[in-house]
């Protein structure tokens, strides 16, 4: 992502891109806070977990075409546990991945028995 200031933030909304600010500014965090964006069009805003377990930062915002996962509207909760949370939520995440992957593998597998069944 990107850094963007206060005043491009209507440009880029208009734009049709959805600005993150970071840390949130629903977050009792007090940090400054800076605006996010993915300049690109098939990109969106994603968290990823932060490696630096130091970090006042649990999560780092990312561009991704996969589906935005929740840690940011957690930010708050994550940072009370720890980075505990963190882990769980991308376990969880993990494994829907996985199955929503399975289903759409024997979706296509019926699929295809059912075309083979009708010649």
């Amino acid at each position: 992502p990107i850094i963007i200031d206060d005043e491009d933030m209507d440009s880029w909304e208009d734009y049709g891109r959805k600005v993150y600010v970071f840390p949130p500014l629903f977050s009792k965090q007090k940090s400054k806070r800076y605006n996010f964006v993915c300049p690109t069009e098939n990109s969106i805003m994603n968290f990823i977990r932060n490696p630096d377990v130091q970090s006042p930062f649990p999560i780092l915002p990312c561009c991704s075409q996969q589906q935005s996962n929740e840690y940011y509207r957690y930010y708050d909760e994550i940072i009370k546990e720890g980075g505990e949370d963190i882990q769980l939520m991308g376990e969880l995440k993990d494994i829907e991945y996985k199955v929503i992957w399975e289903l759409e593998n024997w979706k296509k597998t019926e699929e295809t028995k059912f075309a083979i069944s009708l010649k």
